[in-house]
């Protein structure tokens, strides 16, 4: 059992629904209410509300907005579980700003892990329309997919610095959570969320992450190819752990030894990831060749366009964008369209058809 997780699902029916059945029992405490329109409802410990959106049949979405806001006591976050019929009426009188959508049908592990991340969340305090304190939870639309992110990058810079193995289906959930992040609340809020991160390189890790994810959705890449396109960007700074922290938070300007010793941060990548089995190849180019230029003035190999394929040269633009917009004690960060000014300058250096392509993302980062 998960501790300290208690889930109330609402709905209008008998019984818990079979799929939300398969999902709980066993693993998290759950209780089943039925509910009526405009009727007060008491959840208990309950620690995460599930509103079983397909289950609602005589709701209007004025009745979930008053059940939302008015019934349920206590007050706890809210999961609303549906099909894609289900959340249009939601999204379109703006109920999801209350609660998370899962779409049926879930993966198990998916809604787990957010019924347990929200179980943890703190209150905030909500002014109601009354002038009162109401209880609420604030919840960042990307907070699951970043804690995610967080955790794989703390892993696998421990990898890196030989201190764990590599556990690839925690990169794998990390990259799918993050698709699914992104597609669902758009570039701006993760960028927006990401600069929040105290920490200088797990925040441009993440930011790269994000926008690769991002420049991938708005190409229409393939889910498979976006996958890889998370994988690479969360691991392309993995030789970064074995760079020593002064020369990485270093406020100001490196010195030529400095720079020479971060520059081999690609070379240490790749030499770690190598060692491990079932490692696609496309990650290992992207992890030693993100620095690479089409010109062959990058690093570590100096290649020229043609060896350079495009998931290193979309690696590479998400990276160039992050540290133009990154705040640095050396340095402003420059907007996002103004990133872009910048790239279009590189002709030669970068692909300038992917990044005219990208351009009009500038707006939103």
């Amino acid at each position: 059992m998960l501790s300290g997780v208690h889930v109330a699902v609402l709905g209008e029916t008998e019984h818990l629904p079979e799929d939300l059945c398969r999902a709980f029992t066993g693993v998290v405490s759950v209780r089943h209410i039925r509910i009526r329109p405009r009727e007060a409802v008491t959840i208990g410990k309950a620690t995460v509300a599930i509103i079983d959106a397909d289950k609602v049949a005589s709701f209007t979405p004025e009745d979930i907005a008053d059940l939302v806001q008015n019934q349920i006591n206590p007050v706890r976050p809210f999961i609303f579980v549906g099909d894609t019929k289900s959340r249009a009426p939601l999204a379109a009188n703006n109920l999801l700003r209350f609660g998370s959508f899962v779409f049926r049908p879930f993966l198990t592990t998916s809604l787990l892990d957010l019924v347990q991340f929200l179980s943890g969340q703190p209150r905030a305090e909500d002014p109601s329309t009354s002038g009162e304190a109401r209880p609420a939870w604030v919840v960042d639309e990307h907070a699951l997919a970043m804690s995610a992110g967080e955790r794989a990058l703390g892993a696998l810079f421990s990898f890196a610095k030989g201190q764990s193995p590599l556990k690839q289906p925690d990169l794998i959930k990390a990259g799918d959570l993050l698709i699914g992040s992104l597609a669902e609340g758009g570039l701006n809020s993760w960028v927006r969320g990401v600069r929040q991160h105290h920490d200088r390189t797990y925040q441009h890790c993440l930011l790269v992450a994000g926008l690769a994810v991002g420049f991938g959705l708005k190409l229409q890449f393939r889910e498979s190819d976006l996958l890889l396109v998370a994988k690479g960007a969360l691991l392309h700074d993995l030789g970064k752990a074995r760079v020593p922290l002064e020369i990485l938070d270093k406020p100001g300007a490196l010195t030529e030894v400095e720079s020479a010793m971060m520059r081999k941060h690609p070379v240490y990548g790749e030499e770690a990831l190598r060692l491990e089995s079932g490692i696609e190849p496309e990650l290992l180019r992207v992890v030693r060749s993100h620095h690479e230029f089409l010109d062959g003035s990058g690093y570590p190999d100096g290649l020229l366009g043609e060896r350079i394929d495009d998931l290193v040269r979309l690696t590479t633009i998400a990276d160039i964008v992050a540290a133009l917009i990154e705040q640095r004690p050396y340095k402003a960060a420059l907007s996002g369209e103004a990133a872009f000014d910048v790239l279009a300058g590189m002709h030669g250096k970068v692909d300038i058809a992917i990044a005219k392509a990208l351009a009009p993302l500038g707006r939103l980062i």
